[in-house]
């Protein structure tokens, strides 16, 4: 239903103030409602983003090398960061795009978050890297 041209144009119609067909009292509220999670659901994934990339809600990095390789892309592509023509500290990408470079940038240097990261993620390598061919650094490579 919120997929169909009708109820986008709808919404639009909604947003803007004018009048829209109600059938039964309830295309008022939804569309309210659809309204709504369009405009925070950016912010909802950001967030979400920075909770599993940093993991403070206590989840493991995952459970194979393979696992770990994708969480640590990700966790690469959130910490991403450049400085403009005039020195100052960008954002690369989009996720984490919302939030301040300086806040991710402190976050990841400054707190458990990068260092945690950094050693589980390079000690599973060194462990597994010897037990099993699909730890290998070689393997892992072929996988990118």
């Amino acid at each position: 239903m919120f997929e169909s041209e009708q109820f986008k144009q709808d919404a639009r119609d909604y947003a803007q103030g004018n009048d829209v067909a109600d059938q039964k009292g309830l295309k008022s509220r939804q569309l309210g409602i659809y309204l709504a999670y369009v405009q925070f659901s950016k912010y909802a994934n950001a967030l979400a983003n920075l909770v599993k990339y940093c993991k403070i809600d206590t989840k493991k990095h995952g459970k194979s090398a393979a696992e770990q390789l994708v969480y640590k892309e990700g966790f690469d592509e959130l910490f991403e960061f450049a400085t403009d023509e005039d020195g100052v500290l960008i954002k690369k990408g989009d996720v984490g795009a919302l939030f301040e470079p300086a806040g991710l940038l402190d976050l990841v240097e400054h707190s458990y978050v990068g260092t945690k990261t950094r050693n589980a993620i390079s000690l599973t390598k060194v462990i597994l890297g010897g037990q099993f061919m699909s730890s290998t650094t070689g393997f892992i490579q072929m996988l990118r």
